[in-house]
């Protein structure tokens, strides 16, 4: 038996209904695991917590004290109003509770203060709606060791539809060294290797140029902000980008039709796109 297929033996049935609970799933991403064998861990977005305890089954085998970091924004589950935000890992594997640090109410904003040290992993799967896996992906930098490897979920880019946009696109368009297996379930899981320079951090900026599904709170967006000035960016630029971008998207899209070519097609013909090709253009000139 796989570790994979034992960890899956002991989720329990109500929790089933959560996508990442497939076995092939588990397997890809301990698979990575065990090719670069983390111990401090993070993950945005948590809902039951099945992940989160797959995490930590197979940390524990290369690691006596693996950690992981939790933030979630929610109190219950998505898809269970009655199951409290990471009871699943408390009933699966209720051994592996101490080696878990979450917190609600918080996104990847709010790790200042939570995480200590550097990660060597780190999984995005909160919020689709662009831009928020931007947010969480740039949130996660200043915390990122150099060669950690950040993962996102849904990524295949067969398949671009309201729920998988803004991975799809903060995914792809990065300067980075990548990989990923969409083989297993139809949206994938993708991860890259984070490293601390010009070119990953422009690549990732550059998707807040997509015009936005939905809107970001002031707090949330000053963060932002402050997070490519203490990496090094040019944050009055990006602020003054984002609030242009933010101001002139068209919040919530009407994406009935989810084929990949139609979505393109949509944000390339918004008026927010148009209006900031100028700025695309200058981007692309800059990093020559």
């Amino acid at each position: 038996m796989t570790t994979a297929e034992a960890y899956c033996a002991s989720i329990p049935d109500w929790a089933r209904a959560e996508i990442s609970t497939t076995r092939e799933r588990f397997g890809l991403i301990m698979g990575v695991l065990e090719t670069f064998r983390p111990v401090v861990m993070a993950e945005i977005g948590v809902s039951a917590g099945i992940l989160s305890g797959a995490l930590l089954h197979k940390a524990s085998q290369y690691a006596e004290s693996p950690k992981l970091y939790g933030v979630d924004l929610g109190r219950t589950c998505y898809y269970d109003e009655d199951r409290p935000i990471g009871v699943g890992l408390r009933e699966a594997r209720p051994e592996l509770s101490p080696l878990f640090d979450l917190r609600l109410g918080k996104t990847a904003a709010d790790l200042d203060g939570i995480v200590e040290g550097k990660l060597d992993f780190a999984y995005i799967d909160a919020n689709h709606c662009h831009p928020w896996a931007s947010i969480d992906m740039l949130c996660l930098l200043p915390h990122m060791r150099d060669g950690g490897i950040i993962g996102l979920h849904d990524t295949n880019p067969a398949r671009i539809d309201s729920h998988a946009n803004a991975a799809v696109y903060t995914f792809h368009s990065l300067n980075a060294e990548k990989f990923s297996d969409v083989e297993y379930d139809v949206l994938g899981s993708g991860f890259c290797v984070y490293r601390p320079d010009a070119a990953f951090l422009q690549s990732l900026l550059d998707s807040f140029l997509i015009p936005w599904e939905t809107d970001v709170p002031d707090a949330v967006l000053e963060a932002v902000i402050r997070t490519v000035d203490r990496l090094g960016g040019d944050a009055g630029r990006f602020g003054e980008l984002v609030r242009f971008v933010r101001g002139n998207s068209p919040f919530l899209l009407d994406l009935e039709d989810r084929s990949k070519e139609r979505v393109i097609a949509r944000y390339e013909n918004s008026t927010s796109w148009r209006a900031t090709s100028w700025l695309r253009g200058l981007v692309r000139l800059c990093r020559r």
